[in-house]
């Protein structure tokens, strides 16, 4: 899972020339739910067949999980650089806010993994993928909107955003 989520990275690294992050992160997310609905269809056939035929599924769709999560840290932080100044603290805040997600989300999905096995654990990360999803296209709705704003206000001559006290 680790190396293909490295080799995830390094493939959307060699993309972001050609994609827009949003693309990169799309893909991201539409390779992750097809790669959790493998996961979960083989959970459901592993708990009626024991035999172990389809261990080679099992890998493939792991690292193709791994593969697809790979970009999505980097490429959420490009795609906000997009729409907001990347400030040291606005980076430490979404360093800190990863760290505290990674931290939680694991204990819960390891904690939904020891209750209800391999099935519930893959319905779980699917419902991650698609929380992700809707997150970026969130994102991307929001930065759009800002976006246009700003083109307004540089069109009028008011080259920023109020703030504060300009409000």
């Amino acid at each position: 899972y680790w190396a293909s989520l490295t080799v995830g990275r390094l493939f959307a690294a060699a993309l972001a020339s050609r994609l827009t992050p949003g693309q990169v992160l799309a893909g991201a997310a539409l390779g992750a739910g097809l790669a959790c609905v493998a996961l979960l269809g083989l959970a459901a056939g592993d708990e009626r067949d024991d035999d172990d035929d389809a261990a080679w599924a099992w890998w493939a769709a792991t690292l193709a999980l791994g593969a697809c999560f790979g970009p999505i840290f980097p490429g959420a932080l490009t795609l906000l650089e997009e729409f907001v100044a990347m400030t040291g603290r606005v980076t430490a805040a979404c360093v800190v806010g990863a760290g505290i997600g990674e931290l939680t989300l694991g204990a819960v999905l390891v904690a939904i993994y020891g209750a209800g096995g391999a099935s519930e654990f893959a319905a779980a990360m699917l419902g991650c993928a698609g929380v992700q999803a809707a997150l970026v296209m969130g994102l991307i709705a929001c930065g759009a909107r800002t976006t246009k704003k700003l083109a307004a206000r540089q069109a009028t001559g008011f080259a920023r955003l109020p703030v504060g006290d300009d409000a």
